[in-house]
């Protein structure tokens, strides 16, 4: 029985890491994708390559 406590309790970690690091993953695209920021890579972006 010990074993399969130990089982679950590790794959309840394993689940819970990978949970966190959507949300942080999503957190990061949100960043990204909001207009100020938007506007801000573009303009980077343009200015890099001279447009």
């Amino acid at each position: 029985m010990e074993h399969l406590e130990s089982a679950l309790e590790g794959l309840q970690d394993a689940v819970y890491r990978q949970a966190v690091r959507e949300e942080e993953h999503i957190d990061h695209l949100r960043r990204r994708t909001e207009p100020e920021q938007m506007a801000r890579d573009l303009s980077r972006d343009a200015r890099r390559r001279g447009l």
